[in-house]
């Protein structure tokens, strides 16, 4: 998933020339993973509801809940609210424990977005 919105490649697409199998990966969970039955919970955009700003880091799924920060999916936790099943897919550069640099990571992402959101993302 990872390439720049700006890119006319998604990056899934090279497994339409390999075989990841035949190259002794064991599995490609965008291809593999039913998201009817797993839900499918990522911090793309420095969010979890990131699929509204995501170009291409989303799946089809029929589970319903949205989760934006962190204090969302933790209460969700808590109250057992989660289905059974959760693919996490975290990006751990996001999260500082140094608070000017989380400001200015929160503050460029969100802006791009924004920039996302308006240029690239079909809803």
């Amino acid at each position: 998933m990872h390439v720049s919105p700006r890119s006319q490649y998604d990056n899934k697409d090279i497994w339409k020339k390999y075989d990841y199998k035949k190259l002794g990966i064991i599995g490609e969970p965008y291809f593999e993973v039913d998201f009817n039955k797993v839900f499918y919970l990522t911090d793309t955009g420095r969010r979890w509801d990131g699929e509204k700003v995501s170009v291409r880091d989303r799946v089809q799924t029929d589970f319903k809940q949205s989760y934006h920060a962190t204090d969302d999916v933790i209460n969700a936790i808590r109250a057992n609210e989660l289905p059974d099943q959760i693919m996490f897919t975290f990006h751990p550069q996001r999260w500082h424990e140094s608070p000017s640099r989380l400001i200015k990571d929160l503050l460029y992402q969100n802006a791009k977005n924004l920039v996302k959101q308006y240029l690239f993302v079909k809803n």
